[in-house]
């Protein structure tokens, strides 16, 4: 199994995403280096080896099509320009019949 977390931030979520789906592989996301800075330092104290961040955005995913089998995003497309876009990028990276998981707001 191989999950993605977009827009991950301080990887406090996709900590625990990776403990419960360990030992499958999960990808923290984010398009700011602080964060990913800061998650990769709570993943290395936490000793998280399933797991690993990437600076990467939503709206471009650099990943093959169909490889994951879940996606999660929390409080993401609330910021983006057109989240339509990044779901049809998420459509593109999840494998047939894969999961999205989303916890937006509702404005």
């Amino acid at each position: 199994m191989r999950l993605l977390d977009i827009g991950c931030g301080p990887g406090t979520i996709t900590i625990g995403l990776a403990a419960a789906v360990a030992p499958a592989e999960v990808i923290g996301i984010d398009i700011e280096q602080s964060v990913l800075d800061q998650a990769q330092t709570l993943a290395s104290q936490q000793n998280i080896p399933n797991l690993r961040f990437e600076r990467a955005s939503a709206q471009a995913l650099p990943y093959e099509d169909h490889t994951f089998d879940a996606v999660f995003a929390h409080t993401l497309l609330e910021h983006l320009p057109d989240p339509l876009i990044a779901l049809h990028e998420v459509k593109r990276v999840l494998k047939p019949n894969g999961l999205l998981a989303v916890r937006d707001c509702d404005w």
